[in-house]
């Protein structure tokens, strides 16, 4: 049974003696009350009452007159008229400070909520200002830079100042830095998507480990023109088929193993899945590892914030977005499950991990 609110018809104030014995208050003021017994207005008035009439009770067998007998006729009189008003009165009091006291509390409250709430939009205000600076900078240096290389190589080609044989491997240039620039530009309104709203997943039964080779063979051009081991490991049997949306997960997958291929130089990638179980629940496991650049501690507390990149893959890469990992999380989180990286430092190589939560029925 739920706890009656003070105010409330039938609530009872577990400090006041006499209700707690009765079990329901006594009268329609307690429903308004929370102070102790012996503090009771009407209390304190009911004892003095009873002391004089006491009084006069005894002094009426010591004095044997007529006019002491009207006097405690009055006494009598008094008590009971004055009781009755001093009741309604007290009623009225008790409930008024009440009221007071809800209407104050409330006022506190929303004063407080006021506060909190323009305390946030400012924060996010700031935040967007922050956002709005950096998109700022990356379409003046990211999407200039892809532009400028296209635009140039196309110049020369149309002017004829480039060799025939000499043409191919500046069109494959000018395909990279398009595709580049694709890539940039779904970063953007991917990232403004995420800001300004929470998307929703487009949730279908998706065979994963179908998923990750599809990907990886995707990126097995890019891995043997630098030399790398890319590679796949299963420990475990893995559900044929989860719940999850195909696109966003693929997206998370792509960006993890492009990054592992750009910043390792000689090694390998090794994308391994497991099986796991977390406080009661199932999770499939996504590791990404690789021999690369690694990840310094200090890095990794910002690394998945919005337009955060660690101080390596700068000097390696200065015209990254810093979007890329964000997407990843905001992407993980919105599957209900959490991405971790593991690096022992620099060039020491870093390890990605995607723990999905296992879903095999709607």
């Amino acid at each position: 049974m739920k706890e009656k609110k003070i105010g409330e018809p039938g609530y009872l104030n577990q400090n006041c003696w006499l209700v707690k014995n009765l079990n329901y208050p006594p009268y329609k003021r307690c429903r308004y009350c929370e102070i102790k017994f012996h503090n009771c207005l009407f209390l304190k008035y009911q004892i003095i009452s009873t002391l004089l009439i006491i009084l006069f009770l005894s002094l009426s067998f010591l004095i044997k007159e007529k006019i002491f007998e009207l006097m405690i006729v009055s006494v009598f009189t008094f008590v009971i008229v004055y009781g009755y008003f001093f009741n309604k009165t007290t009623d009225e009091l008790i409930k008024n400070n009440f009221l007071l006291k809800k209407a104050k509390d409330d006022l506190e409250k929303i004063n407080k909520e006021l506060e909190d709430e323009v305390e946030k939009r400012t924060k996010d205000i700031v935040a967007l200002s922050q956002i709005k600076t950096e998109f700022l900078r990356i379409v003046n240096h990211q999407l200039r830079t892809p532009v400028s290389i296209v635009k140039s190589m196309l110049s020369m080609i149309i002017e004829g100042s480039i060799k025939e044989k000499e043409i191919k491997g500046y069109l494959n240039e000018i395909y990279s830095s398009v595709e580049r620039l694709e890539s940039i530009l779904d970063d953007l309104l991917t990232a403004q998507e995420l800001v300004g709203t929470k998307p929703t997943l487009n949730l279908s039964f998706c065979n994963l480990e179908e998923l990750i080779l599809k990907v990886m063979e995707k990126f097995s051009v890019s891995a043997q023109q630098k030399n790398l081991s890319l590679s796949f490991e299963k420990e475990g049997q893995l559900p044929k088929l989860i719940l999850l949306d195909e696109d966003k997960v693929e997206k998370i997958l792509k960006k993890l193993i492009d990054n592992a291929i750009f910043y390792t130089e000689k090694g390998e990638i090794k994308i391994k899945t497991q099986l796991v179980k977390k406080d009661k629940k199932e999770f499939i496991q996504i590791f990404v590892k690789d021999t690369g650049i690694g990840i310094t501690d200090d890095d990794k507390k910002h690394l998945f914030k919005i337009f955060s990149r660690g101080k390596e893959a700068e000097k390696i890469h200065p015209s990254g977005s810093g979007l890329g990992l964000y997407i990843v999380n905001e992407y993980v989180k919105l599957h209900k499950g959490k991405i971790e990286v593991e690096s022992e430092g620099r060039n020491k190589g870093t390890t990605f991990i995607v723990n999905l939560p296992v879903i095999t029925q709607i």
